[in-house]
């Protein structure tokens, strides 16, 4: 089926809610309305009055149809809520709030339905008012709210009046007051005057009964007498502080049937008198009594909490640091969303909360919350009292006055530490200059004689006692000690910061008397886990550094520094340097560290599009290998060699050769090889029209290793890539969109490449403006290599020429084209020469013939039978193009590239293929033709809304 009939809406949140409704129709791939009936248990006639009606449908019905089309009840419920109060005498929309649904949905049932006292308890900012608000919006049920507040001890029953109030001031007296009050006992309203002096009625006698219990029996009666004329609830607010008349009032109350109530309680207020603490223990125990303890938000849900309150999406990194400072409590989280996301500063009315809750801790107290608050993890009793000098008894004393006042938290039987991470900053804060170097160079020692100490936090303190030589020795242990669990990122960091304290002239340092060389061979062998202004500073140490060195040292740092120079763009320069150490080397016998010069060398000549002499350093280098038995450096150029394998034709060598580097019994564990290896069978599995399944099997393998490994390095991101570019060529759309769900910075050239492939996921799924907002960022990016340059700027032109920049699709294209076609790099420009064709959407006879001048100028030929599996595909949907722009195609050369891509299982190329033989046999007056290929092309381009709505547009002759 295709796509329904649209309603004609105005523009607003009910066209809004009914284009997304198509939109997940779709992405669903169109099923029928009699499906969706059969899966819904939904009449296919209310189904399809939810597609195309201007009436609002049913938030029961549309859940269903949202729910078995996989889409975000969540999101739907929102839109649905903004079109249902849209009118101006609506009530306005539910509040909307971060999580909490289910402690939502229990808030509305209890308020609407239920009996007796609900709870709803948590620590003070942990938006037990908010949810409450929340769930009071959109209901016909009356909420009569009373407040409770710190001075309510000196006004009795100041919230029962308030509530009673809200009841009063509603209809002004009369209706439905007056009604209930004229069906209870006379005496009632003068019991009532007491609370609500407005009330002026002439006295009559009361029941001999204590003044409190009158109250009670009066403010049962009126509530009863009120409820069985309308619903009614009852909302408490900060019942902690209520006074001790109202608590026992409602206590009275709840032995018997009455109106629902809800209460708020704050579970770590210290000013809580200890009469309304037995009260709250002692009313948990009643039957009519239940509690909704809330808990902290997840990271994910604080996401959600910061586009309510921005207005806008947060990016991960700013998820990360709020939920770091907030662990989640929605009152932080509302206060420093006003802030920066870059800003450490606290907001004036959270920095008050907070102190206020340290109060004035002195004395060994305040000690020890000092080096808690200075340590910002958890610590045990001892390291606390070798840290401050205390002795045991003191901090026994001092931990429990910091317990009582809510202040820390339990993480295991011998370990505490601050509460929440943003006391640990207000101690921080108070903490004067003096001790607070004094206490970080005490935690350093502390730390470091505890059994097993973490050298990077050993370090750590050290730098903030200001005591470099301290820690560079511990930066040193630090850096071996990532080193050891391959935690690659971490040990670059390391040794960089080791480098910048080492003695001006020195050549060892450290109390193992670690070499200069050593360190910056090291940190070198990492560079791309540093900033490049950091990369230039290693780099300039060890030009520094090679004069004194031997040969064979010099060598190595040289073919790493000319690794990371070729990949920055300073091709001449890093070239240079690796044929320097190539020099070297072979003035010498074989060496791992000749071999893995030649691997780097064969790497920068792939990138440079010069296959023939990465094929020749491949060669070299397997017999470099080989010799020297250096097996994890035979995996890496045995997995590299494949690529030249599928360049010349020979797919089932390529593959047999990956076979064979996977088996190579390296000695000990080799994770950084296993990624590389699953990197390029996934590269081989894709050039030779391998299945998704093998792509992504491949992935997970490789994923599996960094993982296990703790790896975060360029060539692990690339299996990512990998695995969510097979997705996408496979038409599987949505499964890629989820493999890249975690969203990355727009930060260095390595950490992009995921970002080219949510642009081209976001043109697919229709969302053209986040498409163009990620190309736009990425397009300042300058991308040295022909292999980036061909195939991420054919991604970004292809995202451009559905997004409605088709002009700068093509110039970016004829650019790289233009570029390298005298080159070798020239054999890969058929995607680039075949994206130009496309991007214009009429005949164009000038744009054809520089087109087709472009590929007699090529050097290598593009669309060669040998190579790459889809060269066939290409050639044909070129030839198709070619004669298009010309203003002559026919359907049957579509109809063969739709074939060709068939079989490579590329359905949404295939859809654009038979989409075009469809539009030519429209000209051709061939009707019959088009509508079968227009039919297969919408079937093919699922997940491809532009193409989808392209195809729609075909069809009905627009």
């Amino acid at each position: 089926m295709s796509a329904l009939p649209r309603p004609a809406l105005p523009a607003g949140a009910h066209r809004d809610l009914n284009d997304a409704l198509h939109d997940l129709h779709h992405r669903a791939g169109w099923p029928s309305l009699r499906t969706l009936g059969k899966q819904t248990g939904v009449s296919h006639t209310t189904v399809s009055k939810a597609f195309s009606a201007t009436a609002l449908p049913s938030w029961g019905t549309l859940e269903l149809l949202v729910e078995t089309m996989d889409g975000d009840t969540t999101a739907f419920h929102d839109l649905w809520l903004a079109a249902s109060s849209t009118g101006p005498d609506d009530p306005a929309p539910t509040p909307r709030i971060a999580g909490r649904r289910a402690e939502l949905s229990a808030v509305r049932r209890h308020l609407e339905t239920g009996t007796g006292l609900l709870l709803v308890t948590g620590e003070a900012g942990m938006g037990k008012t908010t949810l409450v608000d929340a769930a009071t919006q959109k209901t016909d049920t009356f909420i009569a709210t009373g407040h409770c507040l710190p001075l309510s001890s000196a006004v009795p029953l100041m919230p029962v009046a308030d509530l009673l109030r809200s009841v009063l001031r509603s209809d002004g007296g009369d209706g439905w007051w007056r009604a209930a009050v004229d069906g209870c006992p006379p005496w009632t309203t003068e019991i009532l005057t007491r609370l609500l002096p407005e009330l002026t009625t002439t006295p009559t006698a009361a029941p001999d009964d204590s003044p409190n219990q009158v109250v009670g029996v009066a403010v049962r009666l009126v509530l009863e007498a009120l409820a069985s004329r309308r619903a009614l609830a009852v909302v408490l607010e900060d019942l902690h502080w209520a006074d001790t008349a109202t608590l026992e009032l409602w206590e009275h109350l709840l032995t018997g049937p009455t109106v629902p109530v809800v209460g708020t309680w704050r579970l770590d207020d210290v000013s809580v008198a200890p009469a309304n603490a037995e009260w709250f223990t002692r009313v948990r125990r009643m039957a009519t009594v239940s509690t909704l303890a809330l808990e902290a938000l997840s990271a994910e849900e604080t996401g959600h909490q910061m586009a309510l309150l921005t207005g806008r999406e947060p990016t991960v990194p700013e998820v990360e640091a709020t939920y770091a400072r907030t662990r989640g409590l929605p009152l932080f989280t509302e206060q420093l969303a006003a802030e920066s996301p870059d800003a450490d500063t606290v907001p004036r009315l959270l920095s008050d909360l907070l102190d206020t809750r340290l109060g004035q801790l002195t004395g060994p107290t305040w000690v020890a919350a000092r080096v808690l608050g200075v340590a910002e993890r958890p610590l045990t009793s001892a390291v606390i009292a070798t840290g401050t000098g205390l002795d045991p008894r003191e901090v026994t004393d001092a931990l429990r006055v910091l317990g009582e006042r809510h202040l820390l938290a339990t993480v295991s039987e011998s370990a505490v530490t601050v509460r929440h991470p943003l006391l640990a900053e207000a101690i921080q804060r108070r903490t004067m200059v003096g001790e607070r170097e004094e206490q970080h160079a005490g935690l350093a020692r502390a730390l470091a004689e505890s059994p097993d100490p973490v050298p990077a936090e050993v370090a750590h303190h050290w730098r903030a006692a200001g005591r470099p030589d301290e820690e560079l020795t511990w930066r040193i242990r630090a850096a071996r000690a990532a080193h050891d669990r391959i935690a690659l990122r971490h040990e670059v960091r390391q040794w960089v910061r080791a480098i910048e304290l080492w003695p001006q002239g020195a050549a060892t340092a450290g109390d193992d008397a670690t070499r200069r060389y050593d360190a910056l061979l090291a940190a070198l062998d990492i560079i791309g886990g540093v900033t490049h202004e950091h990369a230039l500073m290693l780099i300039a140490d060890a030009e520094a550094l090679i004069p004194d060195l031997a040969p064979s040292e010099a060598a190595e740092l040289q073919q790493r520094m000319g690794n990371y120079l070729v990949e920055e763009g300073e091709v001449d320069r890093g070239l240079a340097l690796i044929h320097g150490a190539l020099d070297i080397y072979e003035a010498g016998p074989p060496t791992e560290g000749h071999g893995r010069a030649l691997f780097v060398l064969a790497c920068v000549m792939r990138q440079l599009g010069r296959a023939e002499e990465a094929a020749s350093a491949l060669s070299h280098g397997l017999e470099v290998a080989r010799t020297s038995h250096d097996l994890r450096g035979t995996r890496r150029l045995l997995a590299m060699q494949s690529w030249i394998d599928v360049l010349h034709g020979r797919h089932r060598l390529a593959l047999q050769r990956l076979d064979e580097a996977r088996a190579v019994p390296v000695e000990g564990m080799d994770p950084r090889g296993d990624v590389m290896v699953a990197g390029a069978l996934q590269d081989a599995l894709m050039l030779t029209g391998g299945d998704v399944e093998d792509v992504l099997s491949a992935g997970r393998w490789g994923l599996a290793a960094a993982d296990a490994w703790g790896l975060d390095t360029l060539s692990v991101l690339v299996l990512r890539f990998n695995m969510a570019l097979a997705l996408r060529r496979a038409g599987r759309v949505g499964d890629a969109a989820d493999l890249l769900s975690t969203g990355e910075p727009i930060r260095g050239r390595l950490e992009n490449l995921l970002q080219f492939e949510r642009a081209a996921l976001a043109m697919l799924q229709g969302r053209a403006a986040d498409a163009r907002d990620l190309v736009d960022a990425l397009d300042s990016l300058e991308w040295s290599s022909a292999q980036d340059q061909i195939e991420l700027g054919e991604t970004l032109a292809e995202v451009e020429t559905w997004t409605g920049r088709a002009g700068d699709a093509l110039r970016r294209l004829l650019s790289t084209g233009e570029a390298l076609a005298p080159t070798e790099a020239s054999r890969d420009l058929a995607p680039v020469l075949v994206r130009a064709a496309s991007a214009a959407s009429a005949p164009d006879a000038a744009l054809a013939e520089r087109l087709s001048v472009l590929l007699a100028r090529c050097a290598r030929d593009p669309f060669a039978e040998r190579g790459p599996a889809d060269r066939p595909a290409l050639a044909a949907t070129w030839r198709a193009e070619i004669d298009r722009l010309s203003g002559g195609d026919t359907v049957a050369p579509w109809a063969k590239a739709a074939e060709h891509w068939g079989r490579l299982r590329r359905p949404h190329d295939a859809a654009y293929c038979r989409w075009r033989g469809a539009q030519a046999a429209l000209r051709e007056g061939r009707g019959t033709v088009a509508a079968r290929l227009l039919a297969r092309a919408a079937t093919d381009s699922r997940e491809h809304v532009p193409l989808s709505r392209a195809i729609v547009a075909t069809r009905e002759g627009r």
